[in-house]
């Protein structure tokens, strides 16, 4: 299965802002002919909720055009944050580029494994495979781990954490807007803001945890 690489290197970056850049290069891969598109992050995005966010938006575009963004993260930071990204987020990475393209080659054979009906509630991600096995091999539910299989219906009760605008998060997890349920991540260590839905009646109530991540 063909797939398109995106990397930027600095001279062509030069002045323009990181993100501007790859947004540019990923809205001309929406048109590609790769159904995967694999994008080499930047250490200037940095790792925080908005660059997750950021590249949740771009999967779910990419998703609407029947291909998948697939990606590699720049440092150790950035691949801690994917690990802490909300499983809804569905965002699909592995350690380095050449794992991740052994990994797609696979997929030549069979195609990505998908979750059984009762197993909806089941992430999978891309994982350091054992090296007698090759760099990445695929596996199902129930395998010996290639995947990481992460059940959210056993995390742990939610404690009642809130947030004031100001504050600053000890938790990562998801949060609710006190004033109209909208749903964000805060990492640990972010500086808590005031809601930023524009329909909100109240944007400096705060935020009350629903899922904690670690």
């Amino acid at each position: 299965m063909s797939h398109l690489v995106i990397v930027l290197p600095d001279e062509e970056i030069g002045n323009q802002p990181v993100a501007a850049v790859f947004d540019e290069k990923l809205r001309h891969a929406l048109s590609c002919k790769d159904p995967d598109i694999i994008v080499r992050l930047r250490p200037e995005l940095g790792c925080s909720t908005e660059v997750l966010v950021w590249l949740e938006e771009w999967t779910e575009r990419f998703q609407k055009v029947k291909k998948q963004i697939y990606i590699v993260p720049a440092n150790v930071n950035q691949l801690e944050c994917l690990e802490v990204s909300h499983p809804d987020q569905d965002l699909k990475y592995a350690a380095t580029l050449a794992e991740l393209e052994d990994w797609l080659d696979i997929q030549n054979v069979e195609p990505l494994p998908q979750p059984e009906a009762n197993e909806e509630e089941a992430v999978f991600i891309i994982k350091d495979a054992p090296q007698e096995k090759g760099p990445l091999t695929e596996a199902r539910a129930g395998d010996e781990l290639d995947f990481e299989i992460i059940d959210k219906e056993e995390k742990k009760a939610v404690p009642d954490i809130r947030l004031l605008p100001g504050s600053i998060v000890q938790i990562s997890g998801e949060y609710i807007c006190v004033g109209c349920s909208t749903s964000r991540m805060w990492l640990k260590g972010d500086v808590a803001k005031n809601c930023e839905n524009a329909e909100c009646v109240h944007p400096e109530a705060g935020w009350k945890m629903t899922y904690e991540l670690f």
